[in-house]
Protein backbone atom coordinates (compact mmCIF):
# COMPACT_ATOMS: atom_id res chain seq x y z
CA UNK A 1 0.00 0.00 0.00
CA UNK A 2 1.45 3.34 -0.74
CA UNK A 3 0.56 6.77 0.69
CA UNK A 4 -1.96 7.51 -2.10
CA UNK A 5 -4.39 4.38 -1.30
CA UNK A 6 -6.51 6.47 0.87
CA UNK A 7 -6.41 9.98 -0.50
CA UNK A 8 -9.63 11.76 -1.08
CA UNK A 9 -10.38 13.84 -3.75
CA UNK A 10 -13.17 16.03 -4.83
CA UNK A 11 -14.86 16.68 -8.21
CA UNK A 12 -17.33 19.75 -7.85
CA UNK A 13 -20.19 19.65 -11.17
CA UNK A 14 -20.84 23.70 -11.81
CA UNK A 15 -24.29 24.70 -12.48
CA UNK A 16 -23.70 25.10 -16.73
CA UNK A 17 -23.80 20.80 -16.23
CA UNK A 18 -26.05 20.36 -13.49
CA UNK A 19 -28.47 18.56 -15.86
CA UNK A 20 -25.94 15.92 -16.37
CA UNK A 21 -25.47 15.30 -13.02
CA UNK A 22 -26.88 11.87 -12.81
CA UNK A 23 -25.04 10.84 -15.79
CA UNK A 24 -21.09 12.55 -14.39
CA UNK A 25 -22.06 10.33 -11.22
CA UNK A 26 -22.78 7.24 -13.25
CA UNK A 27 -19.08 7.83 -14.73
CA UNK A 28 -17.60 8.53 -11.39
CA UNK A 29 -18.85 5.48 -9.89
CA UNK A 30 -17.37 3.46 -12.79
CA UNK A 31 -13.91 4.69 -12.20
CA UNK A 32 -13.79 5.99 -8.20
CA UNK A 33 -15.06 4.79 -5.26
CA UNK A 34 -17.60 7.26 -4.18
CA UNK A 35 -17.57 8.37 -0.24
CA UNK A 36 -20.47 11.02 -0.17
CA UNK A 37 -22.14 13.63 -3.08
CA UNK A 38 -23.37 17.04 -1.42
CA UNK A 39 -25.28 19.54 -2.88
CA UNK A 40 -24.58 23.21 -2.30
CA UNK A 41 -27.23 25.75 -3.42
CA UNK A 42 -26.08 29.50 -3.46
CA UNK A 43 -28.58 32.06 -2.27
CA UNK A 44 -26.93 34.99 -4.78
CA UNK A 45 -25.07 35.45 -7.43
CA UNK A 46 -22.55 36.94 -5.00
CA UNK A 47 -22.05 34.38 -2.58
CA UNK A 48 -21.85 31.67 -5.93
CA UNK A 49 -18.78 34.05 -7.09
CA UNK A 50 -17.16 34.35 -3.68
CA UNK A 51 -17.23 30.69 -3.61
CA UNK A 52 -15.87 30.17 -6.71
CA UNK A 53 -13.41 32.77 -6.36
CA UNK A 54 -12.06 30.69 -3.44
CA UNK A 55 -12.06 27.54 -5.36
CA UNK A 56 -10.29 28.56 -7.67
CA UNK A 57 -7.68 30.21 -5.83
CA UNK A 58 -6.96 27.25 -4.19
CA UNK A 59 -5.74 26.07 -7.83
CA UNK A 60 -3.98 29.55 -8.98
CA UNK A 61 -6.40 29.99 -11.45
CA UNK A 62 -5.97 33.47 -13.37
CA UNK A 63 -8.87 36.05 -12.50
CA UNK A 64 -9.76 36.98 -15.87
CA UNK A 65 -10.28 32.91 -16.26
CA UNK A 66 -12.60 32.44 -12.83
CA UNK A 67 -14.37 35.74 -13.97
CA UNK A 68 -15.90 34.08 -17.16
CA UNK A 69 -16.56 30.57 -15.74
CA UNK A 70 -18.44 32.35 -13.09
CA UNK A 71 -20.41 34.46 -16.28
CA UNK A 72 -21.55 31.20 -17.29
CA UNK A 73 -22.53 29.90 -14.28
CA UNK A 74 -24.92 32.90 -13.50
CA UNK A 75 -26.59 31.65 -16.69
CA UNK A 76 -28.02 28.73 -14.55
CA UNK A 77 -29.22 27.32 -11.16
CA UNK A 78 -26.65 28.46 -9.12
CA UNK A 79 -26.04 24.70 -7.54
CA UNK A 80 -22.86 23.15 -7.24
CA UNK A 81 -22.56 19.48 -6.41
CA UNK A 82 -19.76 18.54 -4.64
CA UNK A 83 -18.62 14.64 -5.04
CA UNK A 84 -16.08 13.16 -2.54
CA UNK A 85 -14.11 10.10 -3.66
CA UNK A 86 -11.13 7.66 -3.70
CA UNK A 87 -9.26 6.49 -6.34
CA UNK A 88 -7.20 3.32 -5.94
CA UNK A 89 -4.46 4.80 -8.20
CA UNK A 90 -1.35 3.37 -9.41
CA UNK A 91 0.31 5.34 -12.14
CA UNK A 92 1.12 9.27 -11.62
CA UNK A 93 2.13 12.26 -13.87
CA UNK A 94 4.82 15.10 -12.68
CA UNK A 95 3.85 18.84 -12.50
CA UNK A 96 5.56 21.18 -10.91
CA UNK A 97 3.67 23.87 -8.25
CA UNK A 98 4.64 26.39 -6.52
CA UNK A 99 8.31 25.23 -7.10
CA UNK A 100 7.72 21.94 -5.05
CA UNK A 101 8.01 18.55 -7.54
CA UNK A 102 3.96 16.88 -6.81
CA UNK A 103 2.84 13.31 -8.26
CA UNK A 104 -0.62 13.88 -9.11
CA UNK A 105 -2.76 10.88 -10.09
CA UNK A 106 -3.33 9.96 -13.83
CA UNK A 107 -6.41 8.17 -13.77
CA UNK A 108 -8.16 11.57 -11.75
CA UNK A 109 -7.17 13.80 -14.67
CA UNK A 110 -7.90 11.29 -17.36
CA UNK A 111 -11.50 10.74 -16.51
CA UNK A 112 -11.87 14.62 -15.40
CA UNK A 113 -10.33 15.43 -19.27
CA UNK A 114 -12.89 13.03 -20.61
CA UNK A 115 -16.06 14.27 -18.69
CA UNK A 116 -15.25 17.85 -20.09
CA UNK A 117 -14.87 16.23 -23.23
CA UNK A 118 -18.38 14.26 -23.23
CA UNK A 119 -20.16 17.38 -22.66
CA UNK A 120 -18.94 20.21 -23.82
CA UNK A 121 -20.70 20.18 -27.37
CA UNK A 122 -23.83 20.54 -24.80
CA UNK A 123 -22.66 23.47 -23.16
CA UNK A 124 -23.58 27.00 -25.08
CA UNK A 125 -20.46 29.34 -25.08
CA UNK A 126 -18.43 26.54 -23.59
CA UNK A 127 -15.39 27.66 -21.72
CA UNK A 128 -12.58 25.09 -20.73
CA UNK A 129 -13.18 23.86 -17.25
CA UNK A 130 -16.55 25.26 -16.54
CA UNK A 131 -18.45 21.61 -16.23
CA UNK A 132 -16.17 19.67 -13.67
CA UNK A 133 -13.39 20.78 -10.85
CA UNK A 134 -11.82 17.87 -9.67
CA UNK A 135 -8.78 18.30 -6.73
CA UNK A 136 -5.39 17.24 -7.54
CA UNK A 137 -3.94 15.78 -4.45
CA UNK A 138 -5.04 15.57 -0.59
CA UNK A 139 -3.55 19.06 0.13
CA UNK A 140 -6.33 20.45 -2.49
CA UNK A 141 -9.06 18.33 -1.14
CA UNK A 142 -8.20 19.56 2.31
CA UNK A 143 -8.91 23.25 1.49
CA UNK A 144 -11.73 23.12 -1.02
CA UNK A 145 -13.11 21.09 2.42
CA UNK A 146 -12.02 24.23 4.49
CA UNK A 147 -14.11 26.58 1.83
CA UNK A 148 -17.18 24.34 2.04
CA UNK A 149 -17.78 24.42 5.87
CA UNK A 150 -18.89 27.95 5.08
CA UNK A 151 -21.62 26.65 3.00
CA UNK A 152 -24.97 25.24 3.69
CA UNK A 153 -25.02 21.56 1.53
CA UNK A 154 -27.16 18.66 1.02
CA UNK A 155 -26.72 14.84 1.86
CA UNK A 156 -27.31 12.93 -1.11
CA UNK A 157 -25.42 9.55 0.27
Amino acid sequence: MNNFDKTEFLALIWPVAYKYNKEIISSLKIHFHIKSIHTVSFNNCLQFEEFMNKVYSVDRIDPWKINKKIELCKEHTLTCTVISFYSDETEFYIRVIDGKIKYLPKKVKDIKEMIRDKYKNNISNYFYDVIIHMTDDGEETVEILDILKNYETEVNI
